[in-house]
């Protein structure tokens, strides 16, 4: 029979006190780190990372493509990648409300409303606007469209890949295996010691293809190249080290949008003083 309860245990633990801890922080000191609280998790669950020996660094500014298995996708990916930030559709603050506020307060992940129609070129200039905000280390996406828990990959779709090439941002495929074992969000359950082998392909650039079809079709290739160098190396045939691999060492820096740290400490402090207001008039009333 299934137990629940870690599960469930780690979803609290990581909304309640984990990422406000790292909100309180960042409202004190105006300071973040969105790496910082992702490997954390990864601790906690005592993750093991190994990668290919022909794994190569990141590149910081490029454009990250990652499976997508489980919900451990959002910390363990984030984690290998040095911090870089996700795309996300808004209905995410409905399920995980403190984390959303942190990511949104750190600019580590970006928010969009998703709609039919929508203007891809519109919505690629919107995605270079926060690249430029936040350009380093990079932009974690999931080409493939949905999560994917089988032994093969699906057909990496074009979006990003299009906008990468307009733009002009380098691509690199981290594919990670046993993720959905870290975390399976439909069994309800998590593993702790879970050994992630990783491959880190090369990076490819825009500017060395004629066409973005050409470099889409590359990509696709260098996707599938990376998920089997990934899933068929051994974990004794790889290599532990702490990620992420090539990048700078994650440190807290200045939150990007400087205003949303005081609309947040302005929304704190009006909610204090609403509480003592209130606090007083019932003792008043109770007199």
């Amino acid at each position: 029979m299934r137990n629940p309860l870690p599960f469930l245990a780690m979803h609290l633990y990581v909304q309640l006190v984990a990422a406000p801890c790292f909100i309180v922080y960042t409202l004190l000191t105006g300071k973040t780190s969105p790496f910082h609280l992702v490997n954390h998790l990864c601790e906690v669950l005592n993750v093991q990372f190994v990668r290919t020996k022909e794994s190569s660094k990141l590149e910081s500014g490029a454009v990250f493509l990652c499976n997508h298995r489980s919900w451990a996708d959002f910390f363990v990916d984030q984690t290998l990648c040095g911090g870089g930030a996700y795309l996300s559709r808004m209905m995410v603050w409905v399920g995980t409300p403190t984390t959303s506020l942190w990511a949104w307060l750190s600019h580590s992940t970006w928010f969009f409303n998703r709609k039919p129609g929508i203007d891809r070129s519109a919505f690629g200039n919107w995605i270079d606007s926060q690249f430029q905000v936040r350009p380093s280390p990079g932009l974690i996406a999931y080409p493939e469209g949905t999560r994917n828990q089988k032994a093969e990959p699906l057909k990496v779709k074009s979006g990003v890949l299009q906008y990468a090439y307009e733009f002009k941002r380098p691509i690199q495929c981290v594919i990670t295996t046993n993720k959905d074992t870290v975390v399976n969000e439909k069994a309800a359950k998590l593993n702790r010691n879970v050994i992630c082998m990783t491959h880190i392909s090369k990076p490819i650039y825009p500017k060395d293809f004629n066409s973005s079809k050409e470099f889409i079709a590359s990509a696709r290739e260098l996707f599938n190249e990376s998920w089997k160098s990934a899933y068929e190396t051994k974990p004794e045939e790889g290599e532990m080290y702490r990620p992420p691999y090539g990048l700078k060492k994650p440190e807290f820096k200045n939150v990007p949008v400087r205003q949303r740290v005081w609309i947040l400490r302005f929304v704190f402090m009006l909610l204090a003083v609403l509480y003592v207001y209130r606090k007083q008039r019932l003792a008043l009333a109770s007199v």
